[in-house]
């Protein structure tokens, strides 16, 4: 019986990695279509679907250089798509919303400056760091400050979205779960 179940589950073992090899290879395929149709975001999300699978096999590695290279032309682009004058139209954090702390954000050539209102936050013009050390610990529309603050930021809709997120460390990132500040822009 003893050998029975050591027997079982050496095939069990043996059928889950061919399994996981599949299923990788239908990830990175599915990317490699996307990308034929310049499906950027959809194949930097099935590539790191792929990568993380399994790390550290050849399929892995390849993997992992295709996030790199398309993490930053989406980061790029996103920058290009961000750039420009946005009015702050309401902001707060997740421990409520405030209409009245109105504002601008301006993106320009990397720079982006925040600017209040209401003065009584301390937002400094800043720049964003476009190329990472460590960029699988941040998302393509997640960009790092000279202050090593964390802020994402997003288009939908025709407004962009600007939510802090934590802060870059020796360690990797830290994160905000309460607190976190926030605003909706539009287009000025």
């Amino acid at each position: 019986m003893k050998y029975f179940f050591l027997i079982f589950f050496s095939i069990s073992t043996f059928s889950q990695e061919i399994k996981n090899d599949s299923i990788q290879l239908e990830w990175y395929n599915h990317a490699n279509f996307c990308l034929s149709y310049n499906d950027n975001l959809s194949a930097y999300s099935s590539y790191k679907k792929a990568y993380d699978i399994d790390k550290k096999n050849d399929l892995g590695l390849v993997a992992l250089r295709k996030i790199d290279s398309l993490n930053r032309i989406i980061k790029i682009n996103l920058l290009k798509n961000i750039s420009g004058k946005w009015e702050i139209v309401s902001s707060g954090s997740n421990w409520g919303i405030s209409k009245e702390k109105v504002g601008l954000v301006t993106i320009k050539n990397s720079k982006v400056s925040f600017d209040f209102y209401d003065k009584s936050y301390s937002f400094k013009s800043s720049t964003i760091d476009l190329l990472l050390d460590d960029f699988l610990n941040y998302s393509f529309n997640e960009f790092v400050l000279e202050d090593n603050s964390l802020w994402s930021f997003s288009l939908k809709d025709e407004k962009l979205y600007i939510s802090e997120l934590g802060k870059k460390t020796d360690e990797g990132r830290s994160h905000k779960v309460c607190g976190n500040f926030f605003m909706e822009c539009i287009k000025k």
